[in-house]
C-alpha cells in the first residue's frame, strides 16, 4: 500500500481539502483533487511511468506524490482555485 496525502486548508474563509494518491502499478497515476463543500473543484493527474524499474522508485514516487500536493496548496493560496 503507497502513502497518501491528506490536508485540510482554509483560505480566505473558506475550508478546502487536498487529497493525494497513488491510483497504483495498473495505472501508473498520481492523482491531486481539491475539495471544496464535498466537491471537486480541481484535479490534477500525473504519470510516473517514467520512474518504473528506477532503483530508488518508492522513494521518487514520494517526492513526486509530495510535490504535487504541495503544488496544488500553494496554487489554492496564490488564488488559482475558485469556488463560491
Amino acid at each position: 500500500m503507497r502513502i497518501g496525502y491528506n490536508t485540510n486548508v482554509q483560505y480566505q474563509e473558506k475550508d478546502y481539502h487536498v487529497q493525494t494518491e497513488d491510483c497504483g502499478p495498473k495505472d501508473v497515476m498520481i492523482v491531486t483533487l481539491l475539495y471544496q463543500k464535498g466537491a471537486i473543484i480541481f484535479s490534477k493527474k500525473t504519470s510516473y511511468a517514467h520512474l518504473i524499474g528506477h532503483p530508488a522508485f518508492e522513494e521518487e514516487l514520494k517526492t513526486l506524490m509530495r510535490e504535487q500536493h504541495k503544488e496544488v496548496i500553494r496554487e489554492l493560496i496564490k488564488g488559482r482555485y475558485r469556488c463560491e
